[in-house]
């Protein structure tokens, strides 16, 4: 025994051993090192497509804040009152201070809402505190005309903004603290003549989009998210020290250039990118806030002092960059996968290392062949893995490792008298015979699959199985299996299963509806709860049969096109409006193409009901044109109209007549009753000289007691004297507006006709105006 013991381990037998396994080792470090390389790039690509994903997340998500905070602005804007009678502007003022605290109440993202006159004082200001928005006192309003702010919004035209630079709060000369980060809006506003007669500035509270970096960081685990000033000074990131450092000349050297010089030479030099750098991956974009019709400046951190200079819009812009450690990825993705590879090749070389002596020494008794087989057993033992092995007759254990023992919690004793089948409850023995039936009949060489093991404590192990069937010479053929606990595997399956059933949680929370529709077949692939409380589950549904009435192929104001071209897609949103008619609202849709879960490009498409919003835009355009009192059309409505009725009667040469009405001794009557019963007299004469002309007709207040009649397609003189007979009639009529009080009133009146008396807007004004002061003053004396 001890000769052939000496015999396995001669020169020779040890020359034939390296010969076979050294090249098997050598091709399988081999592929090792090349499948660690693709796992390398995979990782690194796929890292990078993940920061650029969440890069234009953020990107859009601050040029819809911009968006909104404009809109609402103009709005305010709009919304100034225009009434050229004093007492009716104070009104119409408290009203309009009642607007911005309504506003203030439901938008509570602006610190202050501010109505600033065009000597800098403030007129209005409503406050933020405590969740609370709150009316200044008159006595408490500050001079602001030094405010560098309002100096840069005084001199805009209609329609154009101001923005501010991103930067901290100031009070009293110096930054408030807690440090308050804040973008000021400003637009001017004007009289009814287009006199500039203030602005108006919102303060918007810039912590909100800190916080959702903020709230995006918290949860990440891989790039750090940061946010710079055109200067490469940090508005929010990793270093929140050195936050604002412009605020302080003393800190003025604290910019991302300092820290990442190299870095800073391509971010500052494109739009957007992604690079790499010795020990970092780098995503950044360039965001431009401003849009056409806005402006900004330089600032000055001094309270009192002016802008340095403008800042056009291509000018402004912050960027917004990931910083992720390229050692991050390596201890977080690419250790397990080098540990898994060396530990394979180690398992490789300990099965392969064996049976490859044993091929070898084929001449070796089988009294030696037992003794390096114990050996083996031994070995596997030590092993990390369970190595179990089984006859292929009777399916019975012959060998299982300690790993085995320790997996299953059954001894080696009671294995023997086990099977394969005996500790898999996913299997029968048929079905167990029929799977390695593959390997006995040579189909294939090797099997890998998944499935559980059940302890004897009848808990169930998930475990991977690698099962090979091994027929060495002169000895019994056997099933050899090596199998691995996967437990930890699975539970990071189940954790990104959750991960994604979080998002789709995300999704249902969002007050908008939310579709996720295939680029392709228009299938519905998701619906969030809002949308399924409207349509119900229409999942797998086309979206142009479900969403919409009457259609027989996708709606014409799709934007597939828009957002892929010739198949390539760009990933930009694409904003849009739209009036369902399935449920006859307005809706705000904003598409975007993204990858979904399964890899394929996919429409995400929210949806929000905008149609609370256009009917008070519409109601504001109507006060905008509307006198407030008498509901009759406005100074500024009657001009435009004017003029589309003279050009009118230019090209159909028509008449058309003008008449200037003012009513007499209506100041006694205020002076006598009250401004409340002057209101219900100047209401009670519209609705009188509503009632006196043609539908066609308009009629319009011009301020104060004064009105004016425009009436187009005048057949001839007769006509309008019998229609100003029919008003002086209307208005000679006593007033009751009360059962005390009953007014008698008349009016002066004055007429100009197109184009006997002028073919000019100016001559025919200044006609049925003086027409009507001589009358006045005939009638007076």
């Amino acid at each position: 025994m001890q000769k052939k013991f000496q015999s396995i381990h001669s020169p020779n037998r040890l020359y034939c051993f390296l010969l076979l396994i050294l090249p098997i080792m050598l091709l399988s470090l081999s592929i090792s090192y090349l499948f660690y390389q693709d796992e390398k790039k995979h990782q690194e690509e796929l890292h990078k497509s993940e920061e650029k994903y969440i890069i234009g997340q953020h990107e859009d998500g601050i040029h819809k804040l911009f968006l909104n905070i404009t809109t609402d602005l103009k709005i305010l804007a709009e919304s100034y009152p225009k009434c050229s009678d004093q007492k009716e502007q104070k009104d119409a003022l408290n009203n309009f201070t009642e607007i911005l605290h309504l506003f203030s109440q439901h938008r509570r993202v602006y610190d202050q809402v501010r109505l600033v006159n065009k000597d800098g004082m403030e007129q209005i200001r409503v406050n933020r505190i405590a969740e609370q928005s709150v009316i200044v006192p008159k006595k408490d309003l500050q001079y602001k005309g030094k405010r560098y702010y309002f100096q840069d919004t005084i001199k805009l035209n209609h329609g154009e903004v101001f923005i501010s630079p991103f930067d901290l709060n100031v009070e009293h000369g110096a930054v408030e603290k807690p440090y308050k980060p804040m973008l000021r809006f400003g637009t001017p506003i004007f009289d009814q003549k287009g006199n500039k007669q203030g602005v108006v500035l919102l303060n918007y509270l810039g912590q909100e989009i800190l916080d959702q970096l903020a709230e995006y960081t918290a949860d990440r685990l891989h790039g750090k998210l940061m946010l710079l000033n055109r200067e490469g000074y940090w508005l929010y990131g990793e270093r929140q020290n050195d936050a604002w450092a412009f605020m302080w000349s003393e800190r003025a050297g604290r910019t991302f250039d300092a820290s990442y010089p190299e870095a800073w030479k391509n971010i500052s030099s494109e739009y957007s990118g992604q690079f790499v750098t010795n020990e970092n991956l780098f995503t950044f974009i360039t965001l431009y806030p401003l849009s056409d019709g806005m402006t900004s400046s330089t600032g000055n951190p001094n309270a009192f002092g002016e802008s340095e200079e403008e800042i056009k819009t291509g000018e402004y812009y912050w960027k917004l960059l990931t910083r992720l450690p390229l050692e991050q990825i390596e201890q977080e993705h690419l250790m397990p996968a080098r540990y898994s590879l060396l530990l394979f090749n180690l398992v490789l070389f300990i099965l392969l290392g064996p049976i490859s002596w044993l091929l070898i020494s084929f001449y070796a008794s089988r009294e030696t062949t037992r003794l390096e087989l114990n050996r083996f057993k031994n070995v596997l033992d030590k092993t990390l893995d369970s190595v179990f092995m089984f006859d292929p007759e009777t399916l019975r254990f012959t060998y299982v490792n300690q790993g085995g023992q320790n997996q299953v919690g059954y001894s080696a004793d009671e294995f023997m008298k086990m099977t394969p089948v005996s500790i898999k409850p996913d299997f029968t023995e048929a079905k167990f015979r029929e799977m390695i039936a593959e390997l006995t009949k040579g189909k294939t060489k090797n099997l890998f699959f998944q499935t559980v093991h059940q302890h004897k404590n009848g808990t169930k192990i998930p475990v991977e199985i690698h099962l090979q069937y091994i027929e060495p010479d002169h000895s019994t053929a056997c099933f050899v299996a090596v199998i691995r606990d996967i437990t930890e595997r699975k539970q990071a399956e189940e954790a990104l299963e959750a991960a994604r059933q979080r998002l789709l949680t995300v999704l249902d929370s969002i007050d908008a509806m939310v579709y996720v529709i295939d680029l392709e077949s228009y299938k519905l692939l998701f619906l969030n709860k809002y949308a399924l409380d409207i349509f119900g589950d229409i999942t797998g549904a086309i979206c142009w049969k479900s969403l919409q009435i009457g259609l027989d192929g996708p709606c014409d104001c799709c934007p597939n096109d828009l957002l892929c071209d010739s198949g390539e897609c760009s990933g930009e949103s694409y904003v849009w409006e739209r009036q369902n008619p399935f449920n006859e609202r307005w809706y705000e849709l904003h598409d975007r193409v993204i990858k979904w879960f399964d890899g394929r490009d996919v429409k995400i498409q929210i949806a929000t009901d905008i149609t609370e919003r256009r009917r008070m835009e519409r109601q504001l355009h109507h006060n905008a044109y509307h006198d407030c009192l008498t509901k009759l059309a406005n100074r500024l409505l009657f001009y435009e109209r004017f003029e589309q009725e003279l050009i009118a009667a230019k090209q159909s040469s028509a008449k058309m007549a003008l008449i200037f009405i003012d009513l007499n001794k209506f100041k006694p009557v205020n002076d006598q009753y009250g401004h409340d019963t002057g209101d219900l007299l100047l209401q009670e004469v519209a609705r009188r000289l509503l009632s006196s002309v043609r539908q066609a007709d308009m009629v319009a207040r011009m301020g104060g007691d004064e009105f004016v009649l425009l009436l187009p397609g005048m057949q001839s003189n007769d006509d309008l004297l019998r229609i100003v007979d029919k008003i002086n009639a209307a208005l000679g009529a006593p007033c009751q507006l009360s059962p005390d009080i009953n007014i008698n009133i008349s009016a002066a009146t004055g007429t100009a006709v197109y184009p006997d008396d002028g073919m000019l807007a100016d001559e025919l004004l200044n006609t049925a105006d003086e027409r009507m002061y001589r009358n006045k003053r005939q009638e007076e004396s």
